[in-house]
C-alpha cells in the first residue's frame, strides 16, 4: 500500500518463500510507473519479509527500509487497518452469498477493486485510483460480488439445440486483461472470460437440453403426444419483474417530486377501506390470490418512504456546517437571536418537566458535564424551517455501577422484518398509515440513580451547587432503556399488546377496528383499520 496515495495491490503468496520476488516487483512497478524507486518500505519483523535478500536489493536501490517493533502493530497502523478491512468485506461477501471458504482470495481482491475506487477521508475528496493513476476511476461497470453471471459456452463441437450460455458465479474483475473472473460450480474452478451477460436481479431457469417437447426429425413419429408445444410455450407471455413493475406503474405511479415534508411531519397514505387484521399470532400460507398490483404497491410505499428519508438527511447534511459549536459562538452569531428562542424554549421545556433540582454536590462525588447541541432544522427542498437547541448530557464520564447500572442500558428497536411484513399487509389490505414522533421522549424517564450535573452553561446561578438530575436526560447511558420501559408502561395501560417476536411491536383490537404502533426509539409509524383511528393513537 502507499502511504501517501492509499493506493493497495494484493498479491497472493503459495508459501512465504515467495514474499521477498513480490517485493521486488512492486518496486519495479513503482520505478517503471514514476521513474524512481520508493524512499521507505515499512515491514513487521517477518523474517520472509526482512532478510539478507531483501536487505540487498533495498541497498541497492538506495531504499531504507523501516521495522515495526515486536507485537507492537499500531506502528504499521495502516497497513494493519488495511489488512482487517480487507478480510472483514471478504467474510461478509462470501457468507451473504453463501460461497465457499476457499474463495477467501478472491473476495479479497475484488475487496481492493473497490476500495482503491472509493473514497477516503485521507485523500479530501480523490479516490486512491484517482490519487495514484491521475484520473477519475469509471464506475459503471461494477457488480455485486456473488452475482449470477451469464457466461457464453465456447466449447467446440457444441450442438446448436444446447444453449449458448451458462449461469456461473462472479467473483471480480481483471484489468490486464478487461475481462471478469467467475466461479464455475460443476468443476470448482475460477475462470476468466470477456462474453459474458450480468443479470443481478431475476435470472432465467437453467433449461435442461436432453429432449426438447415437441420437437422431431423429419418422418420421426412420437410415441404419445406432448403435453405441450413449442409454439404453445412461444405463445405464453414471459414477463420478468422488471416488465411487471413497468407495465404496472403506467397505470399507477408515485410522486417523488413532491415528497412529503419533512421527516418528522405526520405522513399518511390514504387508503380509508377497511380491512379486519389477520391473526399473526398463527402462521398462515400467502394467498395466491394476491395480485401483482399489490405487490407492487407495498414497494411504492417503502420507496416513498426511503426517498423522504433521503432528503431528510442530505438536507441536514448540507447545512451541518453553519451549525455553532458553543452557546457563545450560537449567541454572538449573526442568528443570535433566534438560537436564544430555541435555548429559552429548551429551557422552559426541562424546567416544565421537572428534570432537575439544585442541590449541592455530596462529598466524594463529581458531577457529569453537560453540553448544547445545536441544529438547523430543513424540509426537503433544504429551506430552513426550525432552530433546535438540545441539553445533551456528557454520558461519556458516567461510573458503571455508580451512576448506571450494567443491565440497564440495552433499549430495543423494532425488526426492519417487522416494518416490511406490515407495510405490505398495509398496501395490500388498504390499511392507514402514519408516522409521527414523541417530543422530549427522554424527559419522561424517571430516573433510579443518583447523578449529579454541572448547572447548562449560560444559566449557571454562581452559587457552586449542581443539578440532581431526576428525569433522564439526552446523553444519559440509560436514557433509552428508561423511557423504553415507560412507553412500555403507557402502551399496556391504554390496551395494546406487545408483540412476542418483535418487543417494539404494540397491537389493540376493538372488535373489527385495529391499531399497530412500531416504536424506533421516539419514533412511531401507526397503522390502522382506518384514518379515525390512526388520529386518535395519535
Amino acid at each position: 500500500m502507499d502511504d501517501a496515495k492509499r493506493f493497495s495491490d494484493v498479491k497472493f503468496l503459495v508459501d512465504k518463500k515467495g514474499a521477498v520476488p513480490r517485493i521486488k516487483e512492486h518496486g519495479t512497478l513503482i520505478n517503471r510507473k514514476f521513474g524512481k524507486y520508493p524512499k521507505w518500505m515499512r515491514f513487521d519483523n517477518g523474517k520472509e519479509l526482512v532478510n539478507a535478500e531483501s536487505k540487498a536489493w533495498a541497498a541497492e536501490h538506495g531504499i531504507q527500509l523501516e521495522v515495526t517493533a515486536p507485537y507492537s502493530q499500531s506502528q504499521n497502523g495502516v497497513a494493519e487497518r488495511f489488512n482487517r478491512t480487507h478480510m472483514e468485506l471478504a467474510r461478509a461477501m462470501l457468507f451473504a452469498k453463501n460461497l465457499p471458504e476457499f474463495l477467501w482470495d478472491q473476495a479479497v481482491a475484488h475487496a481492493n477493486y473497490l476500495r482503491n475506487r472509493a473514497p477516503t477521508r485521507a485523500l479530501k475528496g480523490l479516490t486512491p485510483y484517482e490519487a495514484w493513476h491521475g484520473h477519475k476511476p469509471d464506475v459503471s461497470h461494477l457488480r455485486e460480488f456473488g452475482c449470477d453471471v451469464w457466461v457464453l459456452d465456447e466449447t467446440k463441437n457444441r450442438s446448436k439445440l444446447h444453449p449458448k450460455s451458462h449461469k456461473m458465479v462472479f467473483v471480480g474483475f481483471d484489468d490486464g486483461a478487461k475481462c471478469i473472473r467467475y466461479y464455475d460450480k460443476a468443476t470448482r474452478r475460477v475462470k476468466r472470460t470477456r462474453n459474458f451477460v450480468f443479470n443481478e436481479n431475476e435470472e432465467p431457469r437453467e433449461i435442461e437440453t436432453t429432449v426438447v417437447p415437441g420437437l422431431q426429425a423429419e418422418g420421426e413419429k412420437l410415441d404419445s403426444p406432448p403435453s405441450q408445444t413449442l409454439t404453445e410455450i412461444d405463445q405464453k407471455p414471459i414477463v420478468t419483474p422488471t416488465d411487471t413493475r413497468q407495465l404496472n406503474l403506467r397505470h399507477r405511479t408515485v410522486d417523488f417530486s413532491n415528497p412529503p415534508r419533512g421527516r418528522r411531519a405526520p405522513s399518511r397514505v390514504n387508503t380509508p377501506t377497511q380491512s379486519a387484521i389477520p391473526d399473526i399470532t398463527r402462521s398462515t400460507e400467502s394467498s395466491r390470490a394476491k395480485t401483482q398490483e399489490q405487490t407492487h404497491l407495498a414497494t411504492e410505499v417503502i420507496l416513498e418512504s426511503i426517498f423522504r428519508d433521503a432528503t431528510f438527511f442530505s438536507a441536514r447534511e448540507e447545512d451541518s456546517q453553519e451549525n455553532p459549536t458553543t452557546i457563545e459562538e450560537a449567541l454572538h452569531g449573526e442568528e443570535g437571536d433566534q438560537w436564544k428562542k430555541a435555548i429559552d424554549e429548551e429551557m422552559a421545556t426541562l424546567k416544565k418537566m421537572g428534570t432537575w433540582e439544585l442541590a449541592d454536590l455530596p462529598e466524594g462525588r463529581k458531577p457529569i458535564g453537560c453540553k448544547w447541541v445545536f441544529v438547523k432544522k430543513c424540509d426537503e427542498k433544504g429551506k430552513l424551517i426550525k432552530y433546535k437547541a438540545r441539553l445533551v448530557a456528557q454520558g461519556f464520564s458516567q461510573k458503571p455501577g455508580v451512576d448506571f447500572s450494567n443491565d440497564g442500558t440495552f433499549a430495543p428497536v423494532m425488526r426492519f422484518e417487522t416494518l416490511r411484513t406490515f407495510l405490505a399487509f398495509a398496501a395490500s389490505m388498504k390499511w392507514d398509515i402514519k408516522q409521527f414522533d414523541v417530543k422530549g421522549a427522554y424527559l419522561h424517564g424517571l430516573l433510579q440513580e443518583l447523578i449529579f450535573m454541572d448547572q447548562p452553561r449560560g444559566f449557571d446561578d454562581g452559587s457552586g451547587r449542581v443539578c440532581k438530575l431526576i428525569r433522564t436526560l439526552y446523553g444519559l447511558r440509560q436514557a433509552g432503556n428508561v423511557w423504553n420501559r415507560e412507553l412500555n408502561t403507557a402502551m399496556k395501560e391504554i390496551g395494546f399488546i406487545q408483540l412476542k417476536s418483535d418487543p417494539c411491536c404494540y397491537i389493540r383490537r376493538q372488535g373489527e377496528d385495529f391499531e399497530i404502533l412500531l416504536i424506533w426509539v421516539d419514533d412511531i409509524i401507526s397503522i390502522a383499520s382506518n384514518s379515525a383511528r390512526n388520529d386518535i393513537v395519535e
